[in-house]
Formats: C-alpha cells, structure tokens, sequence
C-alpha cells in the first residue's frame, strides 16, 4: 500500500539591514575640532544629533548655537547652514554622538587659500609637516594648531622646545588652525583632474594676524 507523504516546504525569510553607507564622526560631549569634506546640511545634522544636544557649530565665519535658536529675538545671529568644503569647524555637544556623512568628491588640483593670520582649516587629503613647509615654506608657517597637536616655528627654532611640536601630519576628520606671515595657498593632489589647480573657495577669512592666539570658542580650555 502506498502512502501519500505530504511534504513542506518552510521558507525561510531573510532580513537584511542596508549597510552603512559614508564616513561616520565620532563626536565627544564638549568641543570637538573637526571636518567633513561634505556640504551637509544643518537640517540633515538635525536628523541625527537632537536640537536638544546640539550646542554649538562655530566656523570661522558662520555659527550655529542653540541659544540663539531658542531664542527669536537672537535667532537672525545664526548664519551657518551647511558645512563647506575645506573649512573647519568647533562643534559642541551635550553628550556622545556619532554623524554618518557623504565626502563631496573632488578631483585634480585644489587649492585652500590662506590669508596671513590665522585660517580654519579642514585638510582635503592627507599630507605631512614636510610637505605643508614645502608650499608654504619655512619662514612663513608660523603655527599648525590641532585640538591635541601643534607644531609651532618658535618651537622647532628652540632646541630644548621641539618636542612641544606634536604634529605630523593632517588626520582624516580633524580641522586644523594654520597661522602663516602672508598669503599662500595650500594644495592638495587628489588625482585624475586638471594639472592647474583651482581654488575652493574666495580668500574671505578675516585677516586676524595681530591676534596671538586663534579663536577658541567661548568656554573652550586647552
């Protein structure tokens, strides 16, 4: 006798979580000196850091507080909407966050102008003291002030003084402060381009040479 054997079939449903996509920034409670190479949006910064937790976005030129925000008489104050390309940037935070971004891709020869005096600065790619001194040269680089790292020429001129110089090179994601006697422009080899170099953006940073220290934003302790 032949018995019917009834057969079945499990299906077996896969659920696959899309990958992350882009750079992430780790972001610390307090001041953080960084860059993105992204033309992020302020909005698009809100869908991932709550309003509530977003103090500060200080460039050298525009500003985000949450102060300000919350405040219509004073709201007109904030000025920066996006991040740009090669500026850096002074972001503070309540508590830990991380922000997923896109890199804006950039090709050939670009060139970060920098006005005597200090500049903000946020590195296109990565190059080293020797290779920043050869653009700029020697005489004319005076400072290069990370959030931990510094390389000063007082200091590389004063035997018992060079190891205070800690940098070495831009790192990903990091803004630097560059102080330099005169103009100069910094370039940045980024491959498959133009052998001429175009320059990101207008020399619009404020020629602050008599300050002595770059600004720091309120609050901030080295």
């Amino acid at each position: 006798m032949l018995r019917a054997v009834k057969l079945t079939l499990a299906v077996i449903t896969c659920i696959c979580l899309d990958p992350v996509y882009g750079k992430v920034l780790e972001l610390k409670s307090g001041w953080n000196l960084v860059g993105t190479n992204s033309k992020m949006s302020l909005e698009s910064i809100l869908t991932q850091i709550p309003k509530e937790d977003l103090l500060v976005i200080q460039g050298d030129q525009k500003v985000y507080k949450k102060l300000y925000e919350d405040n219509a008489s004073l709201k007109k104050r904030n000025t920066f909407t996006a991040f740009e390309i090669g500026r850096g940037y002074w972001i503070k935070l309540n508590r830990d966050h991380s922000l997923i971004y896109d890199e804006d891709p950039l090709s050939g020869l670009v060139s970060i102008p920098l006005k005597a005096g200090w500049n903000l600065i946020d590195p296109l790619a990565d190059m080293n003291l020797n290779e920043i001194i050869s653009q700029i040269e020697y005489p004319n680089l005076l400072v290069i002030q990370g959030q931990v790292v510094v390389y000063k020429k007082l200091y590389a001129e004063i035997p018992e003084f060079t190891k205070r110089n800690t940098f070495d090179k831009f790192e990903d994601k990091a803004a630097y402060w560059i102080k330099v006697a005169k103009d100069a422009n910094l370039t940045f080899d980024l491959g498959s381009g133009s052998e001429t170099s175009d320059v990101l953006y207008p020399p619009q940073v404020p020629d602050t040479s008599s300050v002595e220290a770059p600004p720091m934003p309120p609050g901030f302790s080295q």
